[in-house]
């Protein structure tokens, strides 16, 4: 395992390295505290996973994320002291995998680390998944709805997956944590809630009027098809 540390703080960036190396002693940590820096670092190590801070000194970690999700589909996980749920919501929003706030607790840093990596190396089916008209190529990541395909996140795909298993029976928030993280944990069901409104600008004609995957208050969501 390769990790890209973006940091500017090195003394916390000496802390993630170590704690990952507890749990994985031969992972290969590669640190740098500028962003900048930090994007040809994707592109010439190809890790399997970036650890990202806001707070970087030549540009804004939120750039860095945008640039990083123009070209590569590594997981990212924001370990950041900005708090603000408007923040959590962007991060999300801009395609990190996890958003932690400052400071981490090491356990709970570690088992959401395991979680994105098992749910990044998850090995998919080649066979396509369908539900009315909706289809879904799991080893592609592609999502077919009439004469549109539309790439999909590695938590999307996980997402429309269990959605399209279910055939139009509503999926608990419990169940969709468990597809994306493996288990449900405090704060799932706000990150949840962000990552279908991101799914829906993909797959709705009109996301603030669904026709596809449909909220069921109280309980979850529930994947419908056009006629």
């Amino acid at each position: 395992m390769k990790v890209l540390i973006i940091e500017d703080d090195c003394r916390i960036a000496d802390t993630i390295a170590m704690t990952l190396k507890i749990r994985w002693p031969k992972a290969i940590i590669i640190k740098t505290n500028q962003g900048l820096k930090g994007i040809d670092l994707v592109a010439s190590e190809n890790p399997n996973l970036i650890i990202l801070d806001l707070g970087l000194p030549d540009i804004d970690g939120f750039d860095v994320l945008k640039q990083i999700k123009g070209f590569a589909e590594t997981p990212v996980l924001i370990l950041s002291v900005r708090a603000d749920e408007a923040d959590v919501v962007e991060g999300l929003e801009l395609g990190a995998d996890e958003y932690i706030t400052k400071p981490f607790r090491q356990m709970e840093f570690l088992s959401r680390v395991q979680c994105i990596l098992r749910r990044d190396q998850y090995e998919t089916s080649n066979m396509p998944l369908s539900f009315g008209v909706v289809s879904f190529l799991p080893a592609k990541k592609r999502l077919i709805i009439g004469d549109r395909e539309i790439a999909l996140t590695m938590t999307e795909s996980h997402m429309l997956e269990t959605f399209i298993k279910n055939k139009g029976c509503t999926v608990g928030m419990e169940e969709l944590a468990e597809s994306i993280w493996g288990a449900d944990y405090p704060g799932s069901n706000e990150a949840i809630h962000v990552y279908i409104r991101r799914l829906r600008q993909k797959v709705e004609a009109n996301p603030s009027n669904p026709q596809i995957i449909i909220t069921i208050p109280g309980v979850g969501y529930s994947l419908q098809t056009p006629e």
